[in-house]
């Protein structure tokens, strides 16, 4: 009971504090003609919406590290997640980017090319905050397997092949709010039923699949839906995963991997500590 209250607290102050921040982060990262919250490569200029970029990513990290310290190394990621969707949420929704994009004269296949990479880039930070967590964070799964053993591997390929499905069935439609926790839904689910049938498989692990699940949208909207992309949108035939933006699919993704480890936690026949002080191997 204790624990869990201060769980509570520890996020709710958390996200007071992230609020402001995500405010000025929504107004250094936007397009010449004003949507806020944009991908960094329709930013202008780009310079300073990756200098903003940069900021919240160090802002958001010691955010999620003092939590992950006083509660537990994956409610520190679902606080690193939280800080993001509240950026996210308010982004530039996917019918004002492709505008965007058609009044520049741009190419949409090679915009989706690029959105590839940058969600590879915004994962870099989640990474390196996990690694962080292992180290610092107290581990509420003591028993779970090491990161490389088979299990952990399976556990791994199954949430990709859920993240991925899911997202399509979550993504349908062009509102911001319903992209954003569309697919933060359905990386909870994905993440809940992999670690409700692996309960002992390597939770941290799990946190790459959001970056891997950004970039096949990416990839696969490239293929499908770059040409006319505008007239697909309006006419209700855009790929569905082609709405998921990098900062989308790594804050909601990194948010939804982390309750959906602790949803399965709750749900799961395993019993674990719900604190254990000594960092388990990674």
């Amino acid at each position: 009971m204790f624990n869990a209250l201060k769980q509570w607290i520890a996020v709710v102050t958390g996200a007071v504090i992230a609020w402001p921040i995500a405010t000025w982060l929504l107004h250094g990262m936007q397009t010449s003609d004003g949507w806020p919250g944009a991908p960094l490569v329709l930013s202008s200029p780009v310079t300073s919406a990756l200098m903003a970029a940069i900021a919240g990513m160090i802002g958001f990290g010691v955010i999620s590290l003092v939590v992950g310290r006083v509660t537990n190394r994956y409610t520190g990621m679902l606080m690193y997640g939280l800080c993001w969707v509240i950026v996210a949420r308010r982004g530039t929704p996917i019918d004002a980017i492709l505008r965007h994009v058609d009044d520049l004269g741009g190419a949409f296949g090679r915009m989706y090319l690029m959105f590839a990479f940058e969600t590879c880039f915004w994962a870099i930070p989640v990474a390196c905050l996990m690694v962080l967590h292992v180290k610092i964070s107290p581990n509420q799964y003591p028993n779970q397997e090491n990161r490389f053993s088979p299990t952990s591997l399976k556990a791994l390929a199954t949430n990709i092949v859920l993240g991925v499905a899911l997202g399509w069935v979550f993504l349908r439609t062009e509102a911001k709010g319903q992209t954003v926790f569309g697919f933060a839904a359905a990386t909870t689910f994905a993440t809940m039923v992999t670690r409700l049938i692996w309960p002992r498989c390597n939770a941290s692990i799990l946190f790459v699949v959001p970056a891997v699940v950004g970039v096949v949208a990416a990839l696969t909207t490239l293929m499908i839906s770059s040409t006319d992309a505008v007239a697909r949108l309006a006419a209700g035939d855009f790929w569905a995963l082609g709405r998921l933006m990098p900062l989308d699919a790594i804050g909601a993704g990194t948010f939804g991997t982390a309750l959906g480890i602790g949803l399965a936690r709750s749900f799961g026949a395993e019993h674990h500590p719900a604190t254990h002080h000594l960092a388990a191997h990674a």
